[in-house]
């Protein structure tokens, strides 16, 4: 809801069926007569898994999926690297090409979603929440929550406690 245009993002997510498959997914805002953001509409397209422009990105699905699965541990990318069966840097090349991301900056997306869905299904406290998923400091989770989402994390749970 910040006004935010998003345009064929390659994500990795999974399909109906519990399987990890490529999308690519555009979003727009929706504005009312005053231009006022009122909502948010999206399109994600399945990519089938055989096509030829997706054969390099298939070294990154063990990696993406592993930081999906352990995002609330310390994730080193060396430990990525060997998943993926390249090197550091050939792994970090991927990420930057095929999500537009470091793995790094991947991590502490997953890691954000994950606490934002905490933030909305359960009563935990803020710091819990950020221990959690993966964050040392709940003052650093604060500031990447915000820096993701536009607020801190208490206010969204505000917001949704009305």
């Amino acid at each position: 809801m910040q006004g935010f245009v998003v345009t064929d993002r390659l994500e990795l997510n999974y399909t109906d069926r519990g399987e990890l498959g490529w999308f690519s997914t555009s979003k727009h805002v929706l504005k009312d007569e005053q231009g006022a953001i009122i909502g948010t509409y999206g399109v994600t397209r399945h990519l089938q898994k055989t096509s030829k422009a997706l054969s390099h990105v298939k070294a990154i699905e063990a990696p993406v999926e592993y930081i999906r699965n352990h995002f609330h541990r310390h994730i080193g990318i060396e430990e990525l690297a060997e998943l993926a069966h390249l090197s550091v840097s050939a792994l970090e090349r991927r990420f930057k090409k095929h999500l537009a991301k470091t793995p790094n900056q991947y991590i502490n997306e997953v890691r954000l979603e994950n606490a934002r869905k905490l933030l909305v299904e359960t009563q935990l406290p803020v710091s819990q929440v950020a221990y959690q998923c993966g964050f040392a400091e709940p003052s650093y989770f604060s500031k990447q929550f915000k820096r993701l989402f536009g607020d801190v994390p208490s206010n969204l749970r505000e917001t949704i406690d009305g």
